[in-house]
């Protein structure tokens, strides 16, 4: 999911010390983020911030640091510098997601995930990690999930999977324990496991009224945010869809919403084409 450089204009803020003084980022230096365009965000359990850009991985924890591929180091270096997602696990290893399969980084080296798996030459578009499982999103497969040491496909438009072959972002509600899916072309998703296994269903949505949901983020306190270039809602289960804002409400100017996250507080931050609103 592409980050926008005004979401890492909020994260930096965050990196502000108390006595506000003002700390410039240029990329490709060797003391900040090695590129502005930056395809997705994630944080460790232990605070390091990880970015994944078009120029490698840049990692933030006190100093920065960057990692870029190396031809000669193909069996545990990076495999590529395009870098299309990132999620760090309970275990604190990043996976990172490309434009062909997927890797896992422990903090010393990278590890190809899933070799044998078809999704190894395939585009991934998001990483989920759920615990001990981890799902996958990959081309126009629907999704693929790591549980109990095994690789499981969950085929689209088959009884229990999605009815979605292009996976497009992927939140996991924290009442319910749901994952919520969106698609390209076909609509919202919940995944609600039991002791059979986990069994997908759509989620229906006015699209005349709200428009095409393209991305779903966590929402810390139940339900998640819903969001597309015009729109931003909340989804629960109990209460369904609630509008929290839209481009007109943020102001003359605003014209598209390019990004939204929300804090562990519950602080929305909501990049746009013409400013940052927190």
């Amino acid at each position: 999911m592409l980050r926008t450089l005004i979401f890492c204009v909020a994260l930096f803020c965050i990196f502000i010390p108390v006595s506000g003084t003002v700390m410039t980022f240029i990329p490709a230096t060797g003391g900040s983020i090695s590129s502005l365009e930056v395809m997705d965000i994630s944080e460790s359990h232990d605070g390091m911030v990880a970015f994944a850009t078009t120029n490698g991985l840049s990692l933030y924890d006190s100093g920065w640091a960057t990692i870029q591929k190396e031809p000669w180091n193909y069996d545990t270096g990076l495999q590529d510098d395009f870098i299309q997602t990132i999620e760090f696990d309970d275990k604190n290893y990043l996976w990172l997601g490309f434009s062909a399969g997927v890797q896992k980084y422990d903090g010393i080296s990278f590890t190809r995930v899933g070799k044998d798996e078809f999704f190894s030459t395939m585009n991934i578009h998001d990483i989920l990690c759920d615990n001990n499982t981890i799902w996958i999103a990959n081309g126009y497969s629907g999704l693929n999930h790591l549980s109990e040491g095994g690789w499981n496909w969950i085929r689209p438009f088959t009884e229990d999977g999605p009815g979605a072959y292009y996976i497009t972002s992927m939140a996991k509600d924290h009442a319910t324990g749901d994952i919520i899916l969106t698609s390209r072309s076909h609509g919202i998703w919940k995944g609600v496991s039991d002791e059979e296994g986990i069994h997908f269903s759509p989620i229906p949505i006015d699209e005349e009224h709200y428009g095409k949901m393209t991305t779903v983020v966590d929402y810390p306190f139940g339900g998640v945010i819903l969001f597309n270039k015009n729109i931003i809602l909340h989804y629960s289960e109990s209460a369904g869809f609630s509008r929290i804002t839209d481009t007109t409400a943020l102001g003359p100017g605003v014209i598209r919403i390019n990004d939204v996250a929300v804090t562990e507080e519950g602080t929305f931050v909501i990049g746009t084409n013409n400013a940052l609103w927190i």
